[in-house]
């Protein structure tokens, strides 16, 4: 498991991806795996969030709602090939959609997540905050 981190954590301390993710709080109040794997990955986010080719924020509760709360999704820009894609896991399938009009409409909804979001130091604030009352 260890080695298995350590790969996918290579690949952030170089200059060949970059990440934005907006992840919400209700996923910092799920303990999947036990208190101790929930600190480990609350830890492993606080460590992600300081490499300089990601960017963190949390969604908290009182942002309410948003037009992608619930919508899970992820913005691919690829640089070889020259090809953008958005990617929608669903419970038996996946979702590959590289239509503009799709890729506008998810970019948009990706935008106002982040507008809705907490700043990067006040996210780094609220993993902090949850690491402490789990712990």
């Amino acid at each position: 498991m260890a080695v298995d981190r350590a790969r996918r954590i290579d690949r952030f301390t170089g200059d060949r991806a970059n990440m934005w993710v907006v992840l919400g709080e209700a996923a910092l109040h799920r303990p999947v795996g036990g208190r101790e794997a929930h600190l480990e990955q609350i830890g492993h986010l606080l460590q992600v969030a300081e490499f300089p080719q990601v960017t963190l924020q949390i969604l908290p509760f009182s942002s309410g709602a948003y037009g992608a709360l619930g919508r899970d999704f992820t913005i691919l820009d690829l640089v070889d090939p020259q090809l953008t894609v958005v990617y929608v896991e669903a419970f038996t399938d996946a979702l590959y959609r590289d239509a503009a009009e799709d890729i506008e409409r998810y970019r948009v909804a990706f935008t106002k997540a982040q507008v809705a979001a907490a700043s990067e130091r006040e996210s780094l604030r609220i993993l902090e905050a949850r690491l402490r009352d789990i712990g």
